[in-house]
Order: structure tokens, then sequence, then C-alpha cells
């Protein structure tokens, strides 16, 4: 089995629908290349769906941080418009 590369990240993100479900899960992983790089996939995310309510993880070193990178332990919620 190969070995997962160390200083991996995830996001992972779904949409709530108009009644108030959540989608599934789409989830990507990466090698950490620093907080601007995620930041610019976080926002390319929120862009791509500016009329919809998205929640997304952000996981570094095993702990859910926010936009900023701080260690929040929980996932951003992104409200629609």
């Amino acid at each position: 089995m190969a070995k997962k590369p160390e200083n991996q990240y995830s996001i992972r993100y779904r949409i709530k629908s108009q009644v108030g479900i959540w989608g599934t899960w789409h989830e990507g992983f990466g090698v950490w290349q620093g907080i601007e790089f995620a930041q610019k996939q976080i926002a390319m995310i929120k862009k791509s769906h500016l009329l919809k309510t998205i929640e997304i993880e952000f996981k570094h070193e095993g702990t859910l941080k926010d936009y900023k990178g701080e260690i929040t332990g929980k996932s951003i919620i992104y409200e629609s418009r």
C-alpha cells in the first residue's frame, strides 16, 4: 500500500438544497502548500455556489480550521444570499 504524503490537508464541501436538505460531500486532498493556496481553493468553491448555503470542512494537521487557518474544530458555513 502506498504511503500518504506527510503534511497533507483536505477540503470537503456540501451544499444545502432550497428545502433545507444537505447534499453529499465532495472531497479533495493535497500536499500542504501554504494557507494562501488553501484560501484560493475555498474562495473558488464559495464563488461557484454564490446563491447556495455551503458547508466547508478545511482540515490540516488533523484539525478543522477556519479560512484564516486558525483551529476552530468546526466547519465553515457560508449562507446563501
